[in-house]
């Protein structure tokens, strides 16, 4: 038999309330869905798929030992690397991990129309592997294309980094 009180009841009721706006919130926005939708419904799951993800330890090696960090670290790190390359827009990162050992990264970028690709892809390349370099150390596998792959998403006519 459950026993309740004042502090379950109030709970429950907070419970209750919240599935009743959550229920009134998604009713609105079926209510409002634009026939496009399905334009950037990727877009926003890959979004917040990325912020709710939990971060991996990855293994790291210097000169005193080794230790661990986060991948979320390594994220930021490859952002901050690539973000001044011009004419492109780093869209998602993932990471190739077999437990805490790092085997590889995906990068999906915009890049900007006509631009040579390949030679794009290896200055993001380049500079990613500056990025993890700083962190973890001596990249291991070393910076290859099979091992860090520049997978162009979409292109654009201006500047991807201000494009809409």
């Amino acid at each position: 038999m459950e026993m309740n009180t004042p502090e379950s009841e109030s709970g429950r009721d907070r419970g209750d309330e919240g599935a009743r706006s959550v229920a009134a919130a998604a009713t609105a926005l079926r209510d409002l869905t634009d026939h496009r939708w399905v334009e950037v419904a990727d877009t926003m799951l890959a979004k917040v798929l990325r912020r709710q993800r939990t971060s991996h330890a990855v293994g790291a090696r210097n000169r005193t030992g080794a230790y661990h960090v986060s991948e979320n670290v390594l994220r930021m790190s490859l952002q901050r690397a690539i973000d001044p390359v011009p004419h492109c827009e780093l869209v998602d990162i993932r990471f190739d991990l077999a437990r805490d050992v790092y085997l590889g990264v995906l990068l999906i970028v915009r890049v900007q129309y006509p631009l040579p690709i390949i030679a794009l892809a290896d200055q993001i390349r380049e500079q990613a592997c500056a990025g993890l370099t700083r962190i973890l150390g001596a990249v291991q596998p070393p910076v290859t294309v099979s091992a860090m792959h520049v997978h162009v998403d979409d292109v654009t006519v201006g500047d991807p980094k201000t494009a809409d």
